[in-house]
């Protein structure tokens, strides 16, 4: 075997594992996701937001990376203890984010929720909040 045919062996094999290891980060690139509307979403503000029957509010317009605000629901259908919000980032892919809201004495849901920094200046939040059997769409709005 000449020289040549291992080193174009070697290279072969080499690329073979370079885009194997890269594959899902090439895929990624060249697939262009389809952006979710924001139409459906209820959008969280000092502004209660309605659907279906589930009311919900924050004590400020737009939330803050790293400074907690407090979400506000009134979900009359159910007595959980709790009440489950998922969140994802809509423009910049920022994992998945899970709050549990309590509820409070007075038979509503409220806690604080912080949210993490990201390299923008804004994006929006978008996800679910759930009571196990139901789901809300929600967007919450993050700007510095």
């Amino acid at each position: 075997m000449s020289t040549m045919s291992k080193l174009l062996k070697f290279l072969s094999a080499l690329v073979a594992v370079s885009i194997g290891f890269f594959a899902n980060d090439l895929i990624g690139f060249f697939q262009t996701s389809p952006k979710v509307s924001l139409d459906s979403y209820c959008q969280l503000s000092t502004e209660a937001c309605a659907q279906d029957g589930v009311i919900i509010s924050m004590n400020q317009d737009t939330a803050q990376p790293l400074q907690p605000f407090t979400l506000s629901v009134k979900w009359s259908s159910h007595q959980n203890e709790n009440l489950m919000l998922t969140l994802q980032g809509h423009e910049m892919d920022m994992g998945t984010a899970r709050f549990a809201i309590a509820r409070t004495p007075s038979g509503e849901y409220q806690s604080d929720v912080l949210l993490p920094a990201c390299t923008m200046d804004d994006m929006t939040w978008i996800g679910t909040l759930s009571d196990g059997s139901q789901s809300v769409d929600v967007a919450i709005r993050m700007a510095r």
